[in-house]
């Protein structure tokens, strides 16, 4: 995550160094303040619903990103605790109804400071690749361009037919091209993200001219870190809950991931 809500796993410590104290995080505050507090309540906002959950013994918030549908309520939501807060699971008490959690991850970052998955491999069309070596990758649902592996955006480019400018972005010629083919990634914990198509991997915010628009990926690594970068794009459609550590010197953080059940109606508090 970027910060945004104050839902970063942790602070760099130039914040530290510069302010002569800790940035507080929003979530581990407002959580542990509601152990003792019953109160739900839910706040609108123009693109996506704030639920609050139950009170809860560990720090976690939820996730889920809207995705465009013709037919089917698929909006954004934040949920301030976990989806389901139920002693047994049952899946009637979910708020995001979904289609089964992965097991949970633990952060990949050993500083504390991303929530990171580490990626091994992908897949354009049913054809696999695994990268030379894993790459650990930030997942950011506050930027819309992704950071890829060299090897990943080269294969992307070759299969969306894409030129690219001087100064490295592509861009795809919407007329000349094919983009209905799958795409892949494969993390280490068993986990995999597929999107339904090379559409996901297009900013079509911007164009390049008629009919043409740029790809929302780029090569390398987040500017003062060793990793790459899984932008909002990718994660429309998912339902993720982050857990905070209660002792972050044994434990860096979790996630746990889960398909969004489109026919499932979220439930208020």
């Amino acid at each position: 995550m970027d910060g945004v809500f104050g839902l970063g796993l942790g602070c760099d410590p130039s914040w530290e160094d510069a302010c002569g104290a800790k940035p507080d995080l929003f979530v581990p505050h407002y959580c542990q303040g509601r152990r003792h507090e019953v109160r739900d309540h839910v706040i609108s906002f123009k693109s996506y619903r704030l639920l609050s959950a139950p009170p809860m013994q560990t720090s976690t918030f939820t996730l889920a990103l809207g995705l465009d549908h013709p037919v089917l309520d698929m909006k954004s939501w934040l949920i301030i605790g976990a989806n389901n807060s139920s002693p047994t699971q049952d899946p009637k008490a979910d708020l995001i109804p979904h289609l089964g959690w992965s097991q949970p991850m633990e952060s990949r970052d050993p500083d504390g400071r991303f929530w990171v998955l580490e990626l091994k491999a992908f897949g354009i069309g049913g054809k696999l690749k695994e990268l030379k070596r894993p790459m650990g990758m930030i997942i950011d649902s506050g930027s819309s361009i992704s950071s890829l592996p060299e090897e990943m955006c080269e294969a992307l480019h070759v299969a969306m037919a894409a030129g690219v400018v001087d100064y490295g972005e592509g861009y795809v010629d919407l007329n000349h091209c094919t983009l209905d083919q799958q795409v892949t990634l494969y993390f280490n914990d068993d986990f995999t993200i597929t999107a339904p198509s090379l559409k996901s991997f297009l900013d079509y915010r911007h164009t390049a001219g008629h009919m043409k628009t740029f790809s929302a990926f780029r090569s390398g690594l987040v500017g003062g870190t060793p990793f790459g970068l899984i932008g909002n794009a990718l994660l429309r459609g998912l339902v993720i809950e982050f857990k905070y550590p209660n002792n972050p010197t044994l434990h860096k953080g979790s996630m746990r991931v889960a398909m969004r059940n489109p026919e499932g109606v979220v439930k208020f508090p």
